[in-house]
């Protein structure tokens, strides 16, 4: 029999369980060795991702006007004077034209300066062959970046960015963390050497609540009789000792970084939202500590039902999310600031191109991402005369737009232009990529080196 003891069975033994709130700790430096086999961060690079669950729809947000007549077409102009109880087509404002075929909602107006400054990306047309309208299939989908993984695989628990940052050398014992109430999939791990955690708030951040036990029940981390100040002193080499130090040394090098960190209200506010509350902790968590990849996420996108035009549900989601942008352009980005940052906006699909008989939209196939940052090369894609053709307003297989660009092409670029990521890397953050060829998986060149 094995007495090994993994660090996973160490915290169950202490009667505290599993704690769902922790940063993915890096720990395999090893293995970053012989699978980079040179450096791959360039003065430590950073991502933020903004997960917009519920399936925002990308026609309303990046809006094909200059393929009006089947636009107005499937959505019509709205007739009465109330939002959201109406048609849902969007006018064509000149205020908001992009490029000459493509307008941004104006609802949001906020980016518009960064848009213009070259440093946002609307990729439009983003999804999968293999997609799914399942939100929780296609939302796993986006966060294992692994769509054709049979069933009963660990590849459909563990997470890209689990994948990544246990390749990546860091000066801490964290790099990814999950900003958000519920634990995010992206950030999970099938490697029971880790300890998983996440920070629904800074504030809060010393208080986890034990996965499998009832709500009610809290665990204190960090305290005088807490699992840093138990495993964290002095080592004693026996056998299961060292899992256990370690556990203790991350837990108080997390704590040493997050006490320094300051959420305050920066210059340009975030939106008064636990939206806006959870995008201002991962800024200051990115930039005020080793942590290299940041996950919030923003709901209510799943629109069957008055979705609404220029006002309404969606306008409001939209809005929202464009302040919080633009106040991490402007507090973190502006002005010669940092280049080494870049927010990437995803949601798991589009919506039908037809409106519903209840002024919204259903499930539906391709979607816009977007990309934000000093490194991004900023414009339209997949929405412009030469890739949106007459009829692209439907695809071969449904009432919705079919997509140009595979997510995980996207992903790829961020990892070979922004990480500079080999091939063997690429292909353990991202399972098969290797095997993938077609025009849907090129690059679409948004990134800059």
């Amino acid at each position: 029999m094995s007495h090994q003891l993994h660090r996973r069975q160490l915290l169950r033994m202490g009667g505290v369980g599993l704690l769902a709130g922790a940063f993915s700790s890096v720990l395999n430096r090893t293995a970053y060795a012989q699978v980079i086999g040179q450096p791959v961060l360039i003065n430590f690079r950073k991502v933020l991702i903004i997960f917009q669950r519920g399936a925002n729809c990308g026609l309303n947000t990046i809006i094909p006007h200059g393929n009006s007549s089947e636009y107005f077409g499937y959505r019509p102009l709205p007739t009465l004077s109330g939002p959201g109880v109406d048609n849902i087509g969007v006018p064509f404002d000149p205020a908001f034209d992009l490029n000459g075929f493509a307008s941004m909602h104006p609802a949001m107006a906020p980016l518009s300066h960064v848009f213009n400054q070259g440093h946002l990306a609307f990729l439009h047309r983003v999804g999968t062959i293999d997609y799914s309208r399942s939100h929780f299939e296609a939302q796993r989908y986006y966060e294992t970046l692994s769509p054709t993984t049979p069933a009963g695989s660990l590849a459909l628990e563990e997470g890209w960015v689990a994948r990544m940052v246990g390749a990546l050398p860091t000066t801490g014992g964290y790099a990814g963390v999950s900003v958000s109430n519920a634990f995010q999939q992206a950030f999970r791990s099938t490697d029971p050497s880790r300890v998983q955690w996440h920070v629904p708030n800074i504030a809060a951040y010393s208080q986890a609540k034990v996965k499998g036990a009832p709500t009610a029940v809290e665990a204190k981390m960090f305290g005088s009789a807490g699992l840093a100040a138990q495993y964290g002193g002095a080592q004693v080499v026996t056998e299961t000792s060292a899992l256990a130090y370690r556990s203790g040394v991350e837990m108080q090098e997390a704590d040493a970084a997050l006490s320094g960190v300051s959420s305050a209200q920066p210059n340009t506010p975030y939106p008064a939202t636990p939206f806006g509350a959870s995008l201002r902790d991962a800024v200051s968590m990115l930039t005020q500590t080793n942590a290299l990849v940041a996950g919030v996420e923003i709901g209510g996108w799943d629109t069957h039902a008055f979705q609404g035009g220029v006002n309404g549900r969606q306008a409001e989601l939209l809005n929202e999310l464009a302040l919080g942008l633009r106040a991490v352009y402007n507090n973190v980005m502006a002005h010669g600031g940092s280049q080494d940052l870049m927010v990437l906006v995803v949601t798991e699909f589009g919506r039908t191109t037809p409106q519903t008989g209840s002024f919204g939209t259903d499930h539906g196939h391709g979607g816009v991402a977007m990309a934000m940052g000093l490194r991004v090369n900023g414009g339209v894609y997949n929405c412009d005369p030469s890739t949106w053709l007459p009829g692209d307003m439907t695809g071969p297989d449904g009432p919705w737009v079919h997509h140009r660009t595979d997510f995980r092409a996207v992903f790829k670029e961020i990892l070979r232009a922004y990480y500079f990521a080999n091939t063997s890397m690429i292909d353990l953050v991202i399972p098969g990529w290797s095997s993938l060829s077609g025009p849907t998986f090129a690059e679409l060149g948004f990134v800059k080196p």
